[in-house]
């Protein structure tokens, strides 16, 4: 995706940073009053669909890479 961005002019560039911008906040708001009345996080639900799809366990470095976030920030979400 960034080599396409890349390809694309100024105008057109920031055009498509604005609309994934926009559709990135939709997805987060659907998220949130898909999980309104749960006692799990979107964050925390996408963190237990990464555990699932691993039978085999992971790491937390591992874990943190398949969602896209430090060590740290997978460590803090195990605590959580």
């Amino acid at each position: 995706m960034v080599e396409a961005a890349k390809a694309l002019d100024a105008p057109r560039t920031v055009a498509l940073v604005d609309l994934v911008a926009r559709l990135h906040g939709r997805l987060s708001g659907l998220a949130s009053e898909a999980t309104a009345t749960s006692a799990v996080s979107p964050a925390e639900g996408a963190a237990l669909r990464v555990v699932a799809a691993a039978p085999e366990g992971l790491s937390q470095s591992s874990w943190g890479r398949r969602l896209g976030v430090s060590r740290q920030r997978a460590h803090a979400l195990a605590e959580g």
